[in-house]
């Protein structure tokens, strides 16, 4: 083999090397492109779901009082306290403050709303909430006695 050969050889390998390097970039970029265009669908899907969530759930409250006849604040301390989703987010609350009151540093047993949601029941942010003590709770409250929840 001669030194011309040898080179024009370097020079095909390198060629091939490239074209192969591109077919495996192209297909990387081509996963990816999948990969984003299905969590854009699946994020889609949740946006969906949350707003036919969010309606359901408007009109369920609505009926629940029309049915009951019931206050917001009756409706707010005689279902939404005792349900699943109240339960949830109340675990969750303590979980994040690590079972320990605000206030004082004790043990966490309850949850207090810093303020509460007018407009949709049950909707208040996280950090809307914080855990506390039976004591701390009560103080919280003024003269109010303290709930199990």
């Amino acid at each position: 083999m001669t030194r011309a050969d040898f080179v024009w050889y370097i020079i095909i390998a390198f060629v091939v090397w490239g074209i192969i390097q591109g077919k495996r970039e192209a297909k990387r970029n081509e996963k990816k492109r999948l990969e984003e265009e299905q969590q854009e669908r699946e994020r889609l899907q949740r946006v969906q779901e949350m707003r036919k969530n969010y309606v359901s759930e408007k009109q369920r409250e609505r009926e629940i009082q029309e049915r009951q006849g019931k206050s917001r604040q009756q409706f707010y301390n005689e279902e939404y306290l005792r349900s699943d989703a109240w339960q949830r987010k109340r675990y969750v609350v303590l979980k994040r403050d690590n079972w320990t009151c605000v206030d004082c540093g004790a043990k966490a047993v309850e949850v207090h709303h810093k303020r509460y949601s007018k407009e949709r029941i049950g909707k208040e942010p996280i950090d809307w909430l914080v855990s506390v003590c039976n004591a701390c709770h009560e103080r919280r409250h003024g003269h109010r006695t303290s709930r199990t929840r």
